[in-house]
């Protein structure tokens, strides 16, 4: 009877849940791709801060703000098409 329940209360959990959550639920490395850009985005702000990087940092900006485009993009897809 137990074994029914919890059977029970983890079906109804899922059913609860979103399907896009799932999809993201699904897809634990491109969420820590994204937080590892934002960090890196952080780092080069803050770089910037201190001193001149002949525009490289600048750069470097641009390509991370691009990237973190491409993975948003790529969860948005998945999102959409999940399997």
């Amino acid at each position: 009877m137990r074994r029914i329940t919890a059977i029970a209360v983890a079906s109804i959990a899922l059913l609860s849940v979103p399907a896009s959550a799932l999809a993201q639920m699904n897809q634990p490395h491109m969420q820590a791709a994204l937080q590892d850009l934002y960090a890196a985005q952080q780092e080069v702000n803050q770089a910037e801060q201190y001193g001149d990087h002949g525009g490289f940092a600048a750069r470097a900006s641009n390509h991370i703000n691009a990237a973190i485009n491409a993975v948003q993009a790529g969860i948005a897809f998945r999102n959409a098409n999940p399997y």
